[in-house]
């Protein structure tokens, strides 16, 4: 047991202790007199109560002294049991206390964490909100371009009308035509690329676009919505299914088509060493890239800087532009894989092939600099 020299410092207030609480036997200074846990109860002066203590725990003691009282509960004294019980009280308070301000306080910080992102939702919402209505002014704008020109090839002369082809393919047939390959885009006589595009573009179903990860090689790592893909640091511990490439960096879309026009948008960064197109369900996906070439369709950037047609036979490319996003169309009954430069609907690149089968997009990566992201 310890005791407490009458008028020490608080320990808590560090102020005189110059008063005792009677129920709770406690010592107390001036500031934990006006405290709530001694409020309501009876104080007397410090020196009053410790004269009354030795008269009532024996001679002996000294002025101003609490050895007299020594532990109260040491010489049996019952208010010792009042003081531990008052002691334990104020612990407990205490943390209740510490455990209230904590929780305040990571309450307070899950709040930050979740206005910040509704912040980030909000901003995307909006952005999406605002690149679609872009998107749907360029196509009423176009359309309206599309009627005008329309009105106007009515109005002409019938025989000058009847001379304007308007369903010339576009673009001319390059010196390998056994790869069924056509580059360099030019307008149909008597109507402008930007009307043909329209003409197009009206019968096309924009595709939104996801990688299949059942078909993706061990090389490959996909983002977690399936819309990016990269060249991991190694082989990666995955399953090795019929659907798997293995025999290339390659992964397919999860959706193919059977019929129709349809159209899908990627960027490709500032790398090299990829390739994007479409391939046949039958595809080989054990062997390398260059025996299955003859069912892919694509465009590929090589390490040294130079664009391919890639199909049987590969075909080199003479671009003057450097390609960020890229538009892919597929028209299936006719047969026709077309590339764009998406940033001024510039064509690229078309083959001409013969669908039996489903076709599905096709991304091919070999490059640690770069990455394949599809656009929304």
């Amino acid at each position: 047991c310890r005791s407490v020299p009458a008028g020490g410092p608080c320990p808590e207030h560090e102020e005189p202790l110059a008063l005792f609480c009677e129920p709770c036997a406690a010592p107390l200074c001036a500031l934990c007199r006006v405290g709530p846990e001694h409020l309501q109860h009876r104080v007397r002066p410090a020196d009053e109560a410790a004269r009354e203590l030795r008269v009532r725990g024996g001679a002996g003691q000294g002025p101003g002294d609490w050895e007299g009282a020594g532990c109260l509960r040491c010489r049996g004294d019952v208010k010792s049991d009042d003081l531990l019980v008052c002691m334990t009280m104020v612990s407990e308070a205490q943390r209740v206390q510490d455990t209230f301000e904590e929780l305040q306080h990571f309450l307070k910080e899950q709040k930050k964490i979740l206005l910040a992102q509704l912040e980030r939702v909000s901003q995307e919402l909006v952005s999406r909100s605002d690149e679609y209505n872009s998107r749907v002014l360029e196509r009423e704008s176009l359309l309206d371009t599309v009627i005008a020109q329309i009105q106007d090839k009515r109005e002409q002369p019938e025989l000058e009308f009847l001379m304007v082809r308007l369903h010339r393919p576009l673009g001319a047939v390059t010196p390998g035509e056994a790869g069924n390959t056509h580059v360099a885009p030019s307008a149909c006589q008597g109507i402008s690329p930007e009307l043909q595009r329209s003409i197009e573009s009206l019968s096309e179903t924009s595709q939104l676009v996801t990688l299949d990860p059942e078909t993706a090689s061990f090389h490959l790592t996909l983002s977690r919505d399936h819309k990016t893909v990269w060249l991991g640091d190694g082989r990666q511990n995955l399953p090795d299914t019929s659907k798997r490439f293995t025999g290339s960096p390659s992964v397919l879309g999860s959706q193919g088509f059977t019929s129709g026009r349809h159209y899908w948008e990627l960027e490709v960064g500032k790398g090299e060493s990829w390739a994007v197109g479409v391939a046949l369900e039958s595809v080989l996906r054990k062997d390398s890239l260059s025996v299955a070439l003859g069912k892919i369709w694509a465009l590929r950037l090589d390490w040294d800087g130079q664009y391919t047609a890639l199909h049987l036979p590969p075909a080199p490319l003479a671009l003057g532009e450097k390609l960020q996003r890229i538009r892919v169309h597929l028209d299936y009954e006719a047969g026709q894989v077309t590339f764009y430069n998406a940033e001024n609907m510039t064509q690229i690149l078309q083959f001409k092939a013969s669908f039996t089968e489903k076709v599905f997009p096709y991304f091919w990566l070999w490059s640690r600099e770069t990455h394949i992201q599809l656009c929304d």
